[in-house]
């Protein structure tokens, strides 16, 4: 888990992969790559594998939906996330 989502208080749904996570914080977060790798556990290869792997699964268009809902529901602003919904509401698949 990076830095990022611990100053977020880990409120990411259960059913969302770290992957996922990761690769919000980088598109929408504006977070380098090397920063997410370096606050979590990996390195920078991977996590820009990892990155690399969700841009190509996004051209599904049911895989863009879920990502575009994601990125509407937890905008990542600077080095903090708002949500606008619940932890609660957010864990129900």
């Amino acid at each position: 888990m990076t830095k990022h989502m611990d100053e977020f208080g880990g409120a990411w749904p259960d059913w969302v992969p770290e992957a996922v996570q990761k690769y919000i914080c980088h598109v929408n977060g504006g977070q380098s790559i090397r920063a997410l790798a370096r606050d979590g556990e990996g390195h920078a290869s991977t996590i820009l594998r990892q990155c690399r792997q969700i841009e190509g699964a996004r051209e599904d268009p049911l895989m863009d939906e879920a990502m575009t809902w994601l990125i509407g529901h937890y905008r990542v602003i600077g080095s903090e996330t708002e949500t606008d919904v619940s932890p609660e509401t957010a864990a129900r698949p």
